[in-house]
């Protein structure tokens, strides 16, 4: 009942303080390229049950390919990919928060048909706690874990083989371990990487090099 409390006056507090910044960010993904300012994807929630996550679109309409992205996706808009390393496409979940489907913290809710073929008995425990906007995966795995992609190596196999069990055995630390403060220091810690390392690695790693690393992948095709 705590939690569900500080997730309501969160979520609530959330939306009215960055409602100028949540306008902002619609105004410039719409601008940006063409389609909808925000992307629905159905997501398996607490105790199994589907449900619609919502993050502003970071990827381009027409671009194909498959749900999992690698470095260098053409998919990802320039904007996109700001967004994405400061995690402020996922504002919109504070919607999600308040209706119930998200908490603040948890695991990160996992594209249904995933957890349905390839989660195990023992992983599916996760499900019995509500996922979240931010989780212990998140701070382990800062800023997002498709930077250990190798080249040439399907990003969804990849994933399926290598990086999926490390973030479910992750979580299912979380779910052993919950507690009030364990979400206050994992908040903290999110703010902290965001904040400082987030620019940190923007410095490092600025958007032309994500230019490189597309026109490496338009040459090999």
């Amino acid at each position: 009942m705590l939690k569900r409390a500080v997730d309501v006056f969160a979520a609530l507090v959330g939306i009215l303080v960055l409602s100028p910044l949540l306008l902002l960010l619609a105004l410039v993904v719409k601008l940006e390229s063409p389609g909808p300012v925000l992307y629905r994807s159905w997501r398996m929630g607490q105790g199994m049950k589907p449900f619609r996550v919502v993050k502003f679109r970071s990827m381009r309409v027409a671009g194909q390919g498959g749900a999992i992205t690698a470095p260098g996706d053409q998919r990802i808009t320039r904007f996109g990919a700001w967004m994405r390393l400061f995690k402020l496409d996922e504002l919109p979940q504070l919607w999600n928060v308040l209706r119930g489907e998200m908490s603040l913290v948890g695991p990160r809710p996992e594209a249904v048909e995933l957890v349905e073929n390839y989660y195990t008995e023992a992983q599916k425990r996760i499900l019995t706690v509500k996922p979240g906007m931010t989780g212990i995966g998140q701070v382990t795995f800062f800023p997002d874990m498709t930077g250990e992609v190798p080249d040439d190596v399907d990003p969804h196999a990849y994933y399926i083989d290598h990086q999926l069990p490390k973030k479910l055995a992750v979580d299912l630390i979380y779910v052993e371990k919950q507690s009030f403060f364990y979400d206050v220091w994992i908040v903290l810690r999110t703010l902290y990487l965001i904040l400082f390392k987030g620019w940190w690695l923007l410095l490092a790693r600025p958007p032309k090099e994500l230019k490189r690393k597309r026109r490496k992948q338009q040459t090999r095709r």
